[in-house]
């Protein structure tokens, strides 16, 4: 009986203390501040332009390629990327680099895995690269991880 009336008096007084909580004004505050907070995400935001965007250079790519001098124990890193000009694509069959590649064919150290009608998808085992025809000497090649 005595413990009916302990668990009775714990439960009024966590009642007080919930409704003084919620009743007080640093909890209102508390609300506005997240309201507001809500507010702010839920507007529509404006980000770079696709152009700016297009003209980056993408950070993942690996280029850096060391040289050691033998002679004198220095190492100098030299920047080379190997440049894929998609020339054309009939029947599965795609020109690269005045080459003609089917599916599987190794180009570098890449290899077709895939022929789509306006590109091709190349993989070494690290990342995928989608080379698609040149419109207008445009550079169009984006990247993409497994």
């Amino acid at each position: 009986m005595g413990d009916e009336i302990l668990i009775k008096y714990v439960f009024f007084m966590l009642l007080v203390a919930l409704s003084y909580l919620f009743s007080s004004e640093s909890f209102s505050e508390s609300i506005e501040i997240y309201d507001n907070f809500f507010k702010k995400i839920g507007q529509e935001r404006v980000g770079i332009e696709e152009t700016k965007i297009d003209s980056l250079k993408d950070p993942f790519i690996l280029k850096q390629k060391k040289e050691i001098d033998t002679e004198n124990n220095n190492t100098k890193s030299t920047t080379k990327e190997k440049v894929y000009n998609l020339k054309a694509i009939i029947n599965k069959r795609v020109k690269i680099n005045n080459n003609w590649l089917t599916v599987g064919d190794s180009l570098d150290d890449f290899k077709i895995i895939g022929v789509k009608s306006r590109s091709v998808i190349i993989s070494n085992g690290y990342n995928k690269k989608e080379i698609f025809l040149r419109e207008k000497d445009a550079k169009k090649i984006k990247f993409f991880t497994k």
